[in-house]
């Protein structure tokens, strides 16, 4: 293993803390330890602050603790979402079948949830059908997949180009469809390049997605990316986190 000098005298290299099991674990006896380092505990992992993990929501306990810039600077963007210039539209798109709760939870102050990606197949699409709304209600409404359920259909880039020209607000979730494969990037960029045209406070948030943006070269039109995609949408859901929850106290 390559060696590191530490940037500070005294500062000891540790290894991740997850391949100590006490980490996701919260173990109290392990967050005394990391606490046992230092002297003031900063806080500036926002992608893991919705994590109840013990350097997060324990570490806390047994020093002086803060937020770090970029955690102040996640909160105060994000909560802009929550009084927001309407209509309001989440984008909720990727792989991951863990986002399908957030569209239930956004559909309460969203005035439109599009979802696509791969989650449309986990709601029941079938492919080249219309796009449709989900049921019981007027707010969600549920792309189409082509036949190799690997980008979403014309029609619905159509549909969720008309919902974002009229948004006042965009919170973006995961990339449309295969984007890294150029035959299968048309989602992608149609409705990406929809929501960089628009007028409305742009966000954006997640591995993925940041990687979409990048590889259209638009990162600088949106006001913000978060550098969380599952702490952005729990933050989104819950108006805060546990990382934020132990910094109050």
């Amino acid at each position: 293993m390559k060696q590191f000098e530490p940037l500070f005298p005294g500062c000891e290299i540790k290894e991740n803390l997850r391949f100590n099991l006490g980490e996701e674990a919260n173990d109290e006896n392990f967050a005394k330890e990391i606490a046992s380092w230092g002297d003031i505990y900063i806080n500036d992992a926002w992608g893991s602050s919705h994590r109840n993990h013990a350097s997060i929501i324990s570490v806390p306990k047994f020093l002086p603790h803060g937020a770090g810039f970029h955690f102040v600077s996640e909160v105060e963007n994000l909560s802009k979402v929550f009084e927001p210039k309407r209509p309001l539209v989440f984008i909720i798109s990727g792989l991951k079948e863990d986002k399908l709760p957030y569209i239930k939870e956004f559909e309460k102050f969203a005035d439109k949830v599009l979802v696509g990606g791969r989650l449309p197949d986990f709601l029941g699409d079938e492919a080249l059908e219309s796009v449709r709304l989900k049921a019981e209600s007027e707010k969600v409404l549920i792309g189409n997949l082509n036949q190799d359920k690997e980008d979403i259909t014309l029609n619905t880039i159509e549909i969720f180009k008309k919902e974002i020209e009229k948004a006042g607000t965009i919170v973006v979730s995961g990339p449309l469809g295969k984007y890294e494969d150029e035959g299968h990037r048309q989602g992608t960029e149609g409705v990406l390049m929809a929501v960089v045209d628009s007028s409305a406070f742009k966000i954006a948030g997640g591995g993925d997605t940041e990687k979409a943006i990048s590889t259209l070269n638009v990162s600088k039109k949106f006001d913000w990316i978060s550098v969380g995609g599952g702490a952005m949408l729990e933050f989104l859901s819950k108006k805060t986190l546990p990382g934020i929850d132990i910094l109050l106290k």
